[in-house]
This record gives structure tokens, C-alpha cells and sequence, in this order.
């Protein structure tokens, strides 16, 4: 599509989705439904996360380690954080304090809000 329909559909947004730094339109809210793991029923929560911490989350509330060999494959370390301290203390601060961004040589970085 012509970029000016781009930049038209991502409104409110700014830099479509090609400023990594920006947040323009690849900041999301997310949703975690799981009752009998989380007492708090329709709160928010504003804690920072980043997708890679959704793997680290489910291996938490598994409670499963993270995996060090697949198929015979070794694995890297899992870089992200688990969100799971956030689902019953809504007012803890968030844990997730850094993040690097990279799109298409758009750099930016998260740090501390």
C-alpha cells in the first residue's frame, strides 16, 4: 500500500511501524485470562513487558523449567522476564527495565520508562 494510507490507518500513531523507537502502533495491550492462577478479576495492570517475556511467563505458571536442550539442539538462554509477580500485586514496579528495538536499521531503546 502507498504510504500515506500507512500512515492513515496506524492514527492515532505516529512512524507507522517503522520506527522502532516510537511505539508506532506495536504498542499493545494484552490480555491474560487464567482463573485459577490470577484472584484479580477486570484489573489493569501497567507493568512494561515486552513479548519476549510471554515464553518466560507460561514456564512460570507451569511451573516448567526452561528448556536447555531441544531435539538433541542446544538451547540460548531465554532472555526475557516473567510476568507472573504482577498478576496478584498490581502496584509492584515493573521488573522489565531495558529493551532494545531494531526495525528495518531503526534503533531504539526502553529503558525505565
Amino acid at each position: 500500500m502507498a504510504a500515506g494510507w500507512a500512515v492513515c490507518f496506524d492514527s492515532p500513531f505516529t512512524w507507522t511501524k517503522q520506527v522502532a523507537s516510537n511505539y508506532g502502533g506495536t504498542r499493545n495491550a494484552m490480555v491474560i485470562h487464567w482463573p485459577d492462577g490470577i484472584k484479580a478479576k477486570g484489573e489493569i495492570r501497567s507493568q512494561w513487558h515486552h513479548v519476549i517475556d510471554v515464553v518466560p511467563t507460561i514456564l512460570e505458571a507451569a511451573e516448567l523449567p526452561e528448556p536447555r536442550i531441544v531435539n538433541g539442539t542446544p538451547q540460548r538462554p531465554i532472555e526475557g522476564g516473567s510476568m507472573v509477580y504482577s498478576f496478584d500485586e498490581p502496584q509492584s514496579p515493573s521488573r522489565h527495565q531495558i529493551q532494545y528495538f531494531e526495525m528495518f536499521g531503526n534503533r531504539g531503546i526502553y529503558f525505565d520508562g
